[in-house]
């Protein structure tokens, strides 16, 4: 397997385990509970989630960023995108031992909780602040506008989804689906990069040939 498919196979591994841990869990709902809350300290599979949902997540985005790093270098673009992502790949796989609470938001926090949201806080940012940078140079180079635009559109509606999911933790109003929203349109274009990214930086990219 190429490295670059590693960045579809994360995604796909996070969100399939995601939904099929949460069609069996009783009780638990996605419209207004945390994907975090599947691996919760003490849920019923929390184990499963863990380890086969946040690890191999993480694990695969990371190898795709060192691939990214690389194919930034080489097309002599910053390679900064690959980087962000790296860290956002890193904080998935480290979520796999800091767990949040039951309910994700407690009264009076775990140290596990408190690591969880520190990593979150960090992890997400990332990811989409790679996504803005992505897009300007892409745009900038004239490698491909099409797929830059794309890439600053999706960092938009990635941090709007983001900030009403995090003003919805308190109320608990449509929170598992905005989370669920702004982390599937990341992640979509982040599964649409590592397609594309042996034509987008391989010097050769013709910004009609890259598919959205």
């Amino acid at each position: 397997m190429k490295y670059r498919y590693f960045g579809v196979v994360g995604p796909v591994i996070f969100f399939t385990v995601a939904s099929l841990l949460a069609a069996v869990l009783p009780g638990y709902s996605s419209k207004t509970q945390m994907i975090s809350e599947l691996g919760a300290t003490g849920a019923e599979f929390s184990s499963v989630f863990n380890y086969l949902g946040f690890l191999p997540n993480g694990l695969f985005i990371t190898a795709f960023a060192v691939f990214l790093y690389a194919a930034l270098k080489n097309s002599k673009l910053n390679p900064l995108p690959a980087v962000l992502i790296a860290v956002h790949g890193i904080g998935m796989s480290l979520a796999t031992w800091f767990s949040c609470d039951i309910t994700c938001n407690p009264v009076s926090p775990s140290n596990s909780q408190v690591i969880h949201n520190a990593i979150a806080g960090i992890k997400f940012p990332a990811l989409i602040v790679s996504m803005f940078i992505i897009g300007f140079q892409l745009t900038k180079s004239g490698i491909s506008k099409r797929f830059g635009i794309y890439s600053i559109i999706s960092g938009v509606l990635s941090l709007v989804l983001m900030g009403l999911f995090a003003s919805s933790v308190e109320s608990r109003s449509h929170t598992g689906e905005l989370q669920r929203l702004f982390i599937g349109v990341a992640y979509v274009w982040l599964v649409l990069l590592s397609f594309n990214s042996s034509t987008l930086f391989s010097g050769k990219a013709q910004s009609e040939k890259v598919c959205t």
